[in-house]
């Protein structure tokens, strides 16, 4: 909210600026209801909340201020005294406003006497007025001096009641009290108290083109600078539109003698207003900046899920350089079975023989029933050498076939690791303290 509203005031100070350079040369070029146009630029900035865009250099600079400023007091009070000062002198410069507002409307309407009521607007004559005037939002009443029969001709009293009457229609009044709660937030700004001047002149002028685009031309702008003229007064109250300033007569008058803008340039004009409305309000809007606390928790956050990103890859790399031993370890038994078969094969080839040499020997020897005998115990015990060789090979088949597929998984596994491990390297890294 603090950023905020600094950024704010900065812009819309900045803006005031802008449309008081612009309003003289925009006026000429334009007419004078474009030129009144132009004071929607800061109005709407000063309304305009935080808005989700990736640029505003000039916010961000600012809210850097804000929290080193923030910071090196120690986030002191230092910050709410200031606002607390701003609000005050806001809160106290526009009640007094108010106040003074409804000091004269109480004097005004006074033993006040009513003409006539048109339109939900009541005519009423005062003793507290010495030109015409309009008043009120909600009770909207056009006031008239006591010599107003007098003084004016008919022709003079139908263009003063058309131009109070269009400050109703254009609901003026309420953009005076809407431009006093701006000022308000400026109190302290002398820029925003000349700019409000120059606010209500443009709004004479404006409504004045108004009027003269419903009259015929010719005798009425005679016999509305003549009104213009007998109702010069001093300005009586901030809000009230009253129908002529002496500080803006001449300036009005030498409007009036204008032959006029054509359709086509008015619109142009518009639309040029239009579109520098909305780039200058975008264009100085206040980003949404995450403040301190927050980017503290997110960082808080983000460092122990990189932390334990690293710890997942450390264990899986772990995880494959074990898998990595054990095949290998597979290996080298299944490389041993495999010798260990084939030298049992060589014993049993030999032993055969012997076998077969003792049989023929014995043959040769003697008792048949003897030979007999042993020849039976070598064919037991040379199939159950037989059985066990083929037993041996099954085996280191198989675990040759075991240790091939562990293999296999050992290489998936590290892939997987090296996978896994490289991103929290490159997230940590990205996401390391600043």
């Amino acid at each position: 909210m603090t950023h905020w509203l600094f950024a704010s005031l900065l812009a819309t100070s900045l803006l005031l600026s802008l449309v008081l350079l612009l309003r003289g040369p925009v006026l000429r070029a334009f007419g004078p209801r474009v030129a009144y146009s132009l004071w929607a630029l800061p109005a709407t900035r000063m309304v305009l909340p935080p808005l989700p865009i990736p640029f505003a250099p000039m916010q961000k600079t600012i809210a850097a201020q804000v929290v080193t400023a923030g910071t090196a007091a120690g986030r002191a009070d230092i910050m709410v005294v200031v606002g607390f000062a701003w609000a005050c002198g806001a809160v106290a410069w526009f009640c007094w406003q108010m106040v003074s507002y409804r000091v004269f409307l109480a004097r005004a309407l006074e033993g006040a006497s009513r003409l006539t009521s048109r339109c939900g607007v009541d005519v009423l004559v005062s003793h507290a007025v010495t030109g015409p005037m309009a008043t009120g939002v909600i009770s909207r009443r056009i006031l008239l001096p006591l010599d107003f029969m007098d003084r004016y001709t008919s022709e003079e009293r139908r263009m003063a009641l058309l131009h109070e009457g269009a400050h109703h229609d254009r609901r003026d009044i309420l953009a005076n009290f809407m431009a006093l709660g701006f000022v308000a937030a400026h109190w302290w700004n002398p820029l925003a108290h000349i700019a409000y001047r120059r606010f209500r002149a443009d709004q004479e002028l404006a409504c004045d083109a108004t009027v003269l685009s419903r009259s015929a031309p010719g005798g009425d702008r005679q016999t509305y600078g003549s009104a213009l003229l007998k109702s010069a007064s001093a300005p009586l109250t901030t809000v009230a539109c009253a129908l002529s300033h002496k500080d803006e007569v001449r300036k009005r008058i030498v409007m009036m003698m204008h032959p006029g803008f054509g359709l086509g340039r008015r619109i142009t004009g518009m639309g040029g207003a239009l579109s520098l409305v909305v780039a200058g309000a975008v264009l100085t809007a206040t980003a949404q900046v995450a403040p301190p606390s927050a980017m503290r928790n997110l960082s808080g956050w983000f460092a122990p899920a990189v932390h334990n990103f690293d710890q997942a890859s450390r264990d899986m790399k772990a995880e494959s350089a074990e898998m990595a031993r054990f095949v290998a370890e597979n290996r080298r038994e299944a490389a041993q079975m495999t010798r260990k078969g084939r030298a049992t094969d060589g014993n049993l080839d030999e032993r055969s023989d012997s076998a077969a040499k003792v049989m023929a020997s014995s043959n040769q020897a003697n008792p048949s029933s003897a030979m007999r005998d042993m020849s039976g115990w070598f064919t037991s015990a040379v199939q159950n050498f037989d059985g066990a060789s083929r037993d041996m090979r099954a085996e280191s088949a198989e675990m040759a076939r075991f240790a091939a597929k562990g293999g296999h998984d050992a290489a998936q596994i590290q892939r997987v690791g090296q996978t896994v491990g490289g991103n929290p390297v490159e997230r940590s890294e990205k996401t390391g303290p600043n």
